[in-house]
């Protein structure tokens, strides 16, 4: 997503921007891991 950014506007995204994206990123992925297991072991979402 960020190299069709930067192949249609020509320049790099900021590197604060890239920073808070990554942080975003992996909490959003922690929080689906445990929703996942957490589905598994104690049946949340039945």
């Amino acid at each position: 997503m960020f190299t069709l950014y930067e192949m249609v506007s020509g320049r790099k995204p900021n590197e604060k921007f890239l920073e808070y994206a990554q942080m975003v990123g992996m909490i959003l992925l922690l929080g689906l891991m445990l929703y996942a297991n957490g589905n598994d072991w104690f049946g949340w979402g039945r």
